[in-house]
């Protein structure tokens, strides 16, 4: 979760480390005071982002290969409907 304090290095500093890990396929932030879900996944040399702001929205990775619906993700998180 991205918390006030820690979100701007988490999506800077922390993620273009992240990006030079060649096992990561998929790395997502999710926002902890809204329903907001930043993911990030690995085509080949390039990354391709999509963004999720419905508890709906179902997230699909290929690897890991599973479904996060983002309503579970944020499941028992108070302030969020």
């Amino acid at each position: 979760m991205l918390s006030p304090s820690t979100q701007r290095y988490d999506q800077t500093g922390k993620w273009k480390f992240y990006q030079r890990l060649p096992s990561l396929q998929s790395f997502l932030l999710l926002e902890q005071d809204q329903v907001s879900v930043h993911v990030y996944r690995r085509s080949g040399a390039v990354w391709i982002y999509s963004s999720h702001v419905s508890l709906a929205d179902v997230i699909v990775l290929d690897d890991p290969a599973c479904s996060l619906r983002v309503g579970e993700l944020y499941a028992g998180i108070e302030g969020i409907a």
